[in-house]
């Protein structure tokens, strides 16, 4: 395979990784603002779920993979829509764990609806047996990535 050939392939499987991400992230965020919700702030609440209610703020940034700078701006926005409460930790009142709110429970089983809706309407094409194996190469792809 000459030179050109490689690249040009490389280039292409990168595109369209970038090409779904964008179309996913649109698609999710259109749907998302039909409940008054952004991509950022719903992704904090599907992050607490995943990690568990009283997990701390470094927890959710990390998971989430951005700054904690950023995580702080949404969770105070999610705390002015009344959606989650930060705590003091026990034992430690420098950290802070996240907890819903009745409020947030309900919207995020909506935003979780959401999320399923969305997957749905994108990945129908694929059958369970090759989406598994997708996910099984991303997660190989992302963890190699990371060593």
């Amino acid at each position: 395979m000459a030179k050109g050939e490689k690249m040009h392939k490389t280039q292409h499987f990168f595109f369209n990784v970038v090409k779904l991400h964008r179309l996913w992230t649109k698609e999710f965020g259109k749907r998302l603002s039909g409940i008054g919700m952004t991509h950022g702030l719903a992704a904090v609440l599907l992050h607490l779920e995943l990690l568990g209610e009283g997990s701390t703020q470094r927890e959710i940034a990390e998971s989430m993979e951005i700054e904690q700078p950023t995580l702080v701006a949404l969770v105070e926005r999610l705390e002015e829509l009344a959606l989650l409460t930060r705590r003091p930790y026990p034992g430690d009142r420098r950290k802070h764990v996240l907890m819903l709110t009745p409020k947030g429970r309900k919207l995020l089983s909506q935003i979780a609806d959401i999320y399923e809706s969305t997957y749905q309407a994108l990945f129908s094409c694929i059958d369970g047996e090759q989406m598994n194996q997708i996910e099984q190469l991303l997660a190989r792809i992302y963890s190699a990535s990371k060593s």
